[in-house]
C-alpha cells in the first residue's frame, strides 16, 4: 500500500465486510473494485435507472412508463417512431386517449389489473399521427415503486393479422 500510496493519489477507505466470493483454485491473486456504489441505496437506484434508459433506448419495441393514472412519464424513440410522434407530443397524451378501443375508465381499470395481478398481457389498438389505428400487443408490469409504476412493451402486430386475416380469408375459400 505505502508504495502505491507514494506515486499515487490515494484514499483508504479501510475494510469493510460485503457479500464476497472466494475463488477456489485460482491461480493468481485478484483485486475486487467495486465501480458502481451498488451497495448504497441512492448509487444504486442511479445505476438502475441508466440500465433502464439504455434498455429503452436501444429497444426497436415501444415502450413507456406510467404512473396508476396512466399518465405517461417516459416513453422511448421506438414508441414515437411507431405512433408518429415526438417524445413531447406523447408525453402530453394520457394512455387512456392513445388507445382507440378503450375509454378512461375502461384504461384505469386495466391498470388497476395489472397492478393487482402483477403483470398482463393484451392486444389494443394505438392511435398513430400518421397511420390512423395500429395493432398492438402491450406486456404490462407492474412494479411497486414511487406509488406504483407500470412498465409497458407495446409490439407492433400488424403483420401477424394481416396474416390471421389472410388465413382466414383462404379458410373460408375451401368451405365453399
Amino acid at each position: 500500500y505505502s508504495r502505491v500510496a507514494k506515486n499515487y493519489k490515494v484514499r483508504d477507505r479501510k475494510v469493510r465486510p460485503g457479500p464476497f466470493s472466494v475463488l477456489l483454485g485460482a491461480q493468481m491473486p485478484a483485486v475486487l473494485l467495486e465501480l458502481g456504489y451498488v451497495t448504497n441505496e441512492a448509487e444504486a437506484r442511479r445505476l438502475d435507472r441508466l440500465r433502464l434508459e439504455q434498455v429503452m433506448e436501444t429497444s426497436t419495441a415501444g415502450f413507456m412508463i406510467c404512473d396508476a393514472e396512466g399518465r405517461l412519464l417516459t416513453v422511448n424513440d421506438a414508441l414515437g417512431e411507431l405512433l408518429g410522434r415526438s417524445e413531447s407530443e406523447l408525453m402530453d397524451i394520457p394512455l387512456d386517449e392513445l388507445d382507440v378501443l378503450e375509454d378512461e375508465a375502461q384504461t384505469l381499470a386495466r391498470l388497476a389489473s395489472v397492478a393487482r395481478e402483477g403483470e398482463l398481457v393484451y392486444e389494443t389498438r394505438l392511435r398513430s399521427a400518421a397511420l390512423g389505428p395500429i395493432d398492438v400487443e402491450i406486456s404490462a408490469t407492474h412494479l411497486d415503486i414511487e406509488g406504483g409504476r407500470v412498465f409497458l412493451y407495446i409490439h407492433d402486430i400488424r403483420e401477424r393479422k394481416r396474416r390471421e386475416r389472410e388465413l382466414r380469408y383462404r379458410s373460408l375459400d375451401l368451405e365453399r
